[in-house]
């Protein structure tokens, strides 16, 4: 599924999010991006299947990871990463392009401690969506409250 200017999908069991590289880093720009995104994989691609697996595809040489939570609690999940790659991949492109994954995860997981700790607090009763761009959240929460419905 090829989206070529990038954004944001839904459908009744799973949501897409597609992104093109930035030319500032296919043309390096003087700064050191974390891979190579050159390659036979021009965009970057995340499924989320309802209700808790990930698959994703970065830019760059043939690649993909699935990613799995699950539960562990009222305030704690677990979960696992498993990434392939193409044969022809070289170990050290794999090794960056896993990295460049860690990396994001663990600024995600920073910012999904954060809003939590913000709920918790009881500061504020409920959040606010940005409509015209998060609708994968949207989309989530509405798949969340027909499950408890039920």
């Amino acid at each position: 599924m090829i989206n070529e200017s990038g954004g944001q999908q839904s459908y009744p069991t799973f949501s897409s999010q597609f992104g093109p590289v930035r030319e500032s880093a296919l043309s390096g720009n003087g700064r050191a991006i974390p891979y190579d995104p050159h390659g036979e994989v021009k965009q970057a691609q995340y499924h989320l299947l309802w209700p808790n697996t990930t698959i994703n595809i970065d830019a760059g040489r043939p690649n993909l990871s699935i990613d799995r939570w699950i539960p562990a609690g009222p305030e704690r999940t677990t979960g696992t990463s498993d990434y392939f790659f193409a044969e022809d991949v070289p170990e050290e492109t794999a090794r960056e392009m896993i990295a460049f994954g860690l990396q994001v995860a663990a600024e995600d997981k920073e910012l999904v401690e954060a809003v939590q700790r913000g709920l918790n607090s009881n500061t504020v009763l409920r959040g606010r969506l940005l409509l015209n761009s998060e609708h994968l959240i949207q989309h989530f929460q509405r798949h969340l409250v027909e499950s408890l419905a039920q």
